[in-house]
């Protein structure tokens, strides 16, 4: 309960949050921007072992709220920042095949890990447009390095590729955007690779459909973290209040993985664009 007094007296300070935002290979207009806050619940009490069977268990739970902000910078140069509150609580089971893990719990209430990116578009069809992004991730005491402790790692970069189409079903408006990412992480810190796909369907003039799948391959490293993946599925409902406000609700869950947790959440978000 004192963590949730918390996060609601954060959201004096980030009045905009957001986690499972939304970023497509398409560039913002100069001058214009777009600006999605979400407040997240996930939870988990199962962990898929290294062999993929889910039969560790675990307690998770994470409260969060997030900002992420695109503004268009030059006709073909996006700013992107994202940050994020987080109040977690975390207990594994002891694994007395492991060292790396000793059952101990872990809390931690803060700010999360921020990134600072820049989006550029690299060619533009009728409509298909391919873009390259990259950015700087800034550490903190919260989730960094999925399978590791709380606050593990230090400042890493990531490099992205985005791919995105645009399409009509019905004389319905659709889009489906891939993005394929590396993040390095310096001295020890194990690297890892994520990709990403999104596809939408505006089914009315004001509500669209949204289907996204992430998937994580993170690399292991002796004493911190072991190797591990994951695949997460996320459906969506995105509303469009005015030209300026949309309202977007959805769960994900993951569905498949090794050295990991099985997460579930329910989330609420805000897109404002100006």
């Amino acid at each position: 309960m004192n963590g949730i007094i918390k996060l609601l007296s954060c959201l004096l300070v980030f009045s905009l949050s957001s986690e499972p935002a939304f970023a497509g290979a398409w560039p913002v207009p100069k001058g214009k921007g777009l600006v999605i806050s979400t407040s997240l619940y996930n939870k988990a009490n199962k962990a898929y072992d290294e062999n993929g069977k889910l039969n560790l268990d675990v307690t998770f739970s994470k409260l969060e709220e997030g900002i992420y902000i695109e503004h268009g910078l030059r006709k073909n140069t996006t700013l992107i920042l994202q940050s994020s509150v987080q109040d977690i609580s975390y207990l594994e089971e002891i694994d007395f095949n492991s060292d790396i893990f000793n059952g101990n719990e872990k809390d931690y209430f803060g700010i999360g890990e921020s990134y600072l990116g820049l989006r550029q578009l690299l060619w533009q069809g009728d409509k298909t447009v391919f873009s390259a992004q990259g950015g700087v991730l800034l550490a903190s005491g919260g989730e960094a390095i999925t399978d590791a402790d709380l606050g593990l790692g230090a400042t890493h970069f990531e490099a992205r590729l985005l791919l995105g189409r645009s399409f009509k079903i019905s004389n319905k408006d659709g889009f489906v955007d891939l993005q394929i990412a590396r993040r390095f992480r310096p001295g020890k810190f194990p690297s890892e690779w994520r990709m990403e796909l999104s596809s939408g369907l505006k089914f009315s003039k004001k509500t669209m459909f949204m289907l996204q799948g992430f998937y994580t391959e993170g690399e292991g490293a002796l004493g911190l973290a072991r190797d591990n993946s994951r695949l997460k599925i996320q459906p969506s409902f995105v509303y469009d209040k005015s030209s300026k406000t949309s309202w977007q609700a959805g769960v994900y869950q993951t569905v498949r993985g090794h050295n990991i947790i099985r997460e579930q959440a329910v989330f609420i978000g805000i897109w404002k664009r100006y």
